[in-house]
């Protein structure tokens, strides 16, 4: 038995570890986003804060993020990734310890973006290193998952508001001081050894016989034998300039950026972070959390069906222009929910929509999406490049809003016809430049694209 069949015949013995740290990580950024909508409430009451101060520390740390995920897919090529991730959870859980005894709004504020930073270095570097790490099979299921993982963070950041609301006068500090749990979990996990290094990023760095023994152990004997072939014949690893070199990596980027671009300004932030504000403007505090709670318990449920069940039997392209019509019409539901002061149950039941559509394609099938679409030596670049866009925008949505609605229940309608062009705009973009990619592996998606990157 020769080497490389020896090798690609290996135990399967890292993928329950790539799974584990990508989930810990997107966990610990969903916490971080979920609890935030309910403390958003109370901090306008202890310090006082007018509505453009709410637009600032809730946008600071969405205005932050773009810069962690160009941080991440900098960290993640230089330092690997795993070594990326333990710098993530290391700034997370100095940040979500900082802001949760912040004296001052000034102090609570930089706390805030350093929180932003590491949110957006994690989504950038887990999504590069579960779609390097997972079979080409269950790669639209795996990398759908970091979606479910946020989720299920911000579910329990919404169950954290609900739980602890009233605890004490300070009930929002251990809200967020939760929120130190799970990054100093991983940091203990990493430090001992146990996460594998994505063979992608050994490839590029020149050390073949580690990334063929790391792949051995992550996909099947036939994948394994056709990725080492064709990186017999791989370039050198390239920066975020070869994105723009050749028609097939334009085609990459379009296709990328467009989705994270539009999967942020379809509303659904606003719809998760800053429904508990919103709703207080015409009901109480406690109706406003529980509605949160209710669309968070109704987004997980569709983000199981999506990913268990239909994103690598349906496809990534008919998931995406499903959910961006599907959330154009719930988006002018809320819009006519709050123009015909509606009860408080049919405006539950326009978030839902909306929050169940978003589910069905732009939540967990953009970051299938986004790592997949380039090829592995532009792969960090073009996530990280994506993953900017998009946080920029949405810092822009996020801190925009609280200044738009001034707690004028009124202006809610027009805020949400604006969602509703945006999501018509999404569905007319997926439909021109964006190509299905399921069940390629990584190293096919030149072809996608035009089949050369050289011109």
């Amino acid at each position: 038995m020769d080497e490389t069949t020896r090798l690609v015949e290996g135990k399967r013995d890292f993928t329950g570890a790539v799974r584990l740290i990508t989930y810990i990580t997107a966990i610990a950024d969903g916490y971080d986003i979920g609890v935030f909508a309910g403390v958003t409430v109370r901090l306008k009451d202890h310090f006082g804060l007018m509505p453009v101060q709410v637009g600032l520390v809730v946008g600071c740390g969405a205005a932050m993020a773009p810069f962690g995920a160009v941080l991440g897919s900098w960290m993640a090529d230089r330092c690997g990734r795993v070594n990326a991730l333990l710098g993530t959870h290391i700034v997370l859980a100095a940040s979500a310890l900082a802001v949760s005894a912040a004296p001052t709004f000034l102090l609570l504020m930089l706390a805030r973006a350093t929180i932003g930073v590491a949110i957006g270095m994690g989504i950038c570097v887990e999504t590069i290193y579960i779609a390097e790490c997972t079979p080409s099979h269950e790669r639209g299921v795996m990398t759908s998952s970091v979606e479910i993982a946020i989720n299920a963070g911000i579910l329990a950041g919404y169950l954290s508001n609900y739980m602890l609301l009233g605890f004490s006068d300070a009930d929002w500090r251990v809200m967020l001081a939760i929120g130190t749990i799970l990054p100093l979990l991983a940091i203990g996990m990493i430090l001992t050894g146990m996460f594998p290094e994505s063979p992608r990023w050994l490839m590029l760095r020149g050390d073949r016989q580690g990334a063929e023994a790391n792949l051995a152990r992550l996909v099947s004997p036939t994948e394994a034998k056709e990725a080492m072939l064709r990186w017999q014949t791989e370039p050198e690893a390239g920066d975020v300039r070869l994105l723009f070199r050749s028609a097939a990596r334009r085609q990459m980027l379009l296709a990328g950026v467009g989705v994270a671009a539009f999967q942020l300004m379809s509303g659904l932030n606003v719809v998760t972070v800053l429904s508990s504000y919103i709703i207080e403007s015409r009901w109480s505090t406690e109706e406003a959390f529980l509605t949160t709670l209710i669309i968070g318990i109704f987004k997980t449920v569709t983000l199981l069906l999506t990913c268990f069940f239909l994103i690598d039997r349906i496809g990534r392209r008919p998931l995406l222009l499903v959910s961006a019509m599907g959330m154009a019409f719930s988006a002018l539901f809320i819009a006519a929910a709050f123009f015909f002061a509606m009860r408080l149950a049919t405006v539950q039941v326009a978030f839902c929509a909306m929050a169940t559509f978003f589910s069905l394609g732009f939540g967990p099938v953009t970051y299938a999406y986004i790592a997949e679409v380039y090829d592995t030596n532009v792969r960090s670049a073009g996530v990280g490049l994506s993953l900017f866009v998009s946080r920029l925008l949405s810092a822009i949505v996020m801190m925009s809003v609280p200044v738009f609605f001034q707690e004028d229940d009124e202006k809610a309608a027009p805020l949400f016809l604006f969602f509703a062009v945006m999501n018509v705009l999404a569905f007319l973009y997926v439909y021109a430049f964006c190509p299905e990619t399921a069940k390629r592996t990584l190293e096919e998606m030149i072809e996608v694209f035009g089949g050369n990157v050289s011109k």
